[in-house]
């Protein structure tokens, strides 16, 4: 997430963040089947914020808070997923803006050699049109991930909560938990 420095004191830096948001196989998307790459949210945000190292960086441990508000222009590109607000499919992309909230937080500490933790928490509110006549005129997503490695084990887990009506009336909650070996060549 690249940022320039606009204000010495306070701190206020411009950031701009991409994120793409799919699925990579076929399943659902809340009540509806979806395939491959259908539907695609791809979201630019440009925001004004500050990012805070609560923990002074070290070699061996970090913790880094960025924050702020801003601006989302969101295209939802599809090919036989059926929007919420739509009778009928009527385009292959839809395209949605409005004012936006973003935190973001990322922590690793190295114990040793052998044992190491991160988490990363990704969280992204999108106010669409007439959010302020309803709160559900919104999109919130949110993405955890925290990683535990112990020697050549390593335990991750994903969490992933998104709330949008234009997918379902319903919160979307995906989590999962990995096992796996480490080698490193």
């Amino acid at each position: 997430m690249p940022s320039i420095r606009l204000m010495e004191s306070p701190t206020i830096r411009l950031f701009w963040q991409t994120k793409a948001e799919t699925q990579l196989k076929e399943g659902y998307v809340g009540d509806q089947e979806a395939g491959f790459l259908d539907p695609l949210f791809l979201t630019h945000t440009l925001f004004v914020g500050n990012k805070n190292h609560l923990i002074t960086q070290t070699e061996d441990q970090s913790l880094v808070i960025v924050y702020g508000i801003g601006y989302s222009f969101q295209q939802i590109i599809k090919k036989n997923y059926q929007l919420t607000s739509e009778t009928h499919p009527s385009s292959d992309a839809e395209y949605i803006d409005g004012p936006t909230a973003v935190f973001n937080l990322t922590f690793s500490k190295q114990f040793n050699e052998l044992i190491d933790v991160s988490i990363s928490l990704n969280s992204l509110l999108l106010a669409k049109k007439d959010f302020l006549k309803s709160t559900s005129n919104s999109r919130f997503s949110s993405l955890l991930l925290a990683n535990l490695n112990i020697g050549w084990l390593s335990i991750q887990y994903t969490n992933r909560l998104l709330y949008d009506e234009e997918i379902s009336k319903r919160r979307d909650l995906d989590q999962s938990l990995v096992f796996g070996l480490k080698v490193d060549l």
